[in-house]
């Protein structure tokens, strides 16, 4: 019961040390953040500290206090770190609480009438066509989806207006790891267009290396370590060197399958730009004479729709390759993994994949759009950025109380269904090792 009670402290100290060693600023009052929730929930106990005695349902009162102490504490850790992308996190925590953690949420539903008028005055085989493109569509929602994100971050990079807003505020990970590896290395003139295949082939292999290692050493155990005890306790028809070959295999073409999720849409983006170039040359002629005039008063607008068609085109293009398993995983056996869900091409990018990358572009191009009003909207800079500040600091310690709560209502209370999916979230894994 000591050891029990003295927990919280033992706890906050280490904490405190390893804060410390990495150089955090305010480190007593993370640790404490990250340590005392269960001590204040001690402290709130109403049956031990006698302060009020009737009132229903006690010990939701007592964690929704101890969770406003957590994340008072949590303030004024994290109000003047400049290190910490409080806007960020605050659109991450919201947006995960009211979009996909409440379980008492009304579900959005969508009603379809059969016998509409429309349907009455088409012919069938016009309806039946009508309803395979409507359901192809559907199945391909996420590549349309990443399509559209990839042309729309395409032209942040690319558009060359007054000030550059877009790109200045465009994520530094996208520009330097997405864009800058293929693009820094394509060159475009009047009648002169050349592409620096050395350092590109460069940069690609590279990246093949980083990202194959990172594979290797996150499936290090399950796919090596764990299939050697196997072959030893077990009487399976394998070897040693068909395991180490079949983890190889999957690492490389992990690897390379996301390398190329990048590289590809860049590189089909390039070749159209290349193509289509001579189209900005032509409406640029004074020659044209209605056609010019409309393109010099257009010119950004035509510019940006013609960067995120070609971003959509090049994206959906390498995608459709990637989910026709245009590349086939040599080497490799699914029969060696039957621990696993694996099913065809280990090189295709699943929908689910694809579905939390959208959804993470999706929360970048929020914070970019916010970002630039907030600092350079005449209206929005009025607060200053100090105080905005505040603001996204508190919206932020709202998402994590949010959060703090349901942790406790799946901990306390019967939810079925919806309570094993909340525990399998892992926000809520996380919040629930600091309560």
């Amino acid at each position: 019961m000591q050891k029990k009670k003295y927990k919280p402290l033992f706890k906050w100290v280490a904490w405190v040390l390893t804060l410390l060693v990495f150089q955090v600023s305010k480190s007593a009052e993370w640790a404490a953040f990250l340590s005392f929730n269960s001590t204040f929930k001690r402290l709130f106990d109403i049956k031990r500290s006698g302060l009020v005695r009737e009132i229903s349902n006690t010990d939701k009162l007592i964690s929704r206090l101890s969770n406003i102490a957590s994340c008072a504490l949590l303030y004024t850790a994290s109000l003047r770190n400049k290190r910490i992308p409080k806007d960020y996190i605050s659109v991450y925590l919201l947006a995960n609480y009211y979009g996909l953690l409440r379980p008492d949420k009304k579900k959005l539903k969508l009603k379809v009438c059969e016998d509409i008028e429309l349907d009455k005055r088409l012919p069938p085989k016009v309806l039946n066509k009508t309803r395979k493109v409507v359901e192809k569509v559907s199945s391909h929602k996420e590549m349309i989806l990443y399509s559209l994100i990839f042309g729309q971050f395409l032209s942040n990079y690319l558009t060359p207006t007054k000030y550059r807003l877009n790109h200045k505020y465009l994520s530094g990970f996208i520009k330097n790891q997405v864009f800058n590896p293929v693009w820094l290395k394509y060159s475009l003139g009047v009648n002169y267009q050349r592409i620096d295949w050395l350092n590109l082939v460069g940069s690609y292999l590279l990246q093949n290396v980083a990202v194959i290692g990172v594979f290797a050493a996150a499936t290090l155990k399950k796919r090596l370590i764990d299939k050697y005890y196997e072959l030893i306790y077990t009487s399976k028809e394998q070897s040693l060197k068909d395991v180490v070959k079949n983890y190889v295999m999957y690492c490389f073409h992990k690897g390379n399958s996301v390398v190329n999720f990048v590289y590809f849409p860049n590189l089909i983006a390039i070749l159209l730009v290349s193509l289509t170039s001579p189209i900005l040359r032509i409406l640029n002629s004074p020659t044209q004479g209605l056609i010019y005039k409309w393109y010099k008063n257009h010119t950004k607008s035509f510019f940006k729709g013609y960067i995120k068609t070609i971003g959509f085109t090049s994206a959906f293009l390498a995608l459709y390759f990637n989910t026709d398993e245009f590349i086939p995983d040599f080497g490799y056996s699914t029969d060696m993994q039957s621990d696993t869900k694996e099913q065809g091409n280990i090189r295709v990018i699943p929908n689910g994949v694809l579905h939390m990358v959208n959804i993470y572009l999706c929360r970048l191009i929020v914070l970019s759009k916010w970002r630039i009003l907030k600092e350079n909207h005449p209206n929005m800079r009025v607060l200053g950025l100090r105080n905005w500040n505040r603001i996204e600091t508190f919206l932020m310690c709202i998402g994590v109380y949010k959060s703090m709560n349901l942790n406790d209502d799946i901990k306390h209370r019967e939810l079925g269904e919806a309570g094993e999916r909340l525990r399998d979230n892992n926000l809520i894994k996380y919040i629930d090792k600091i309560m």
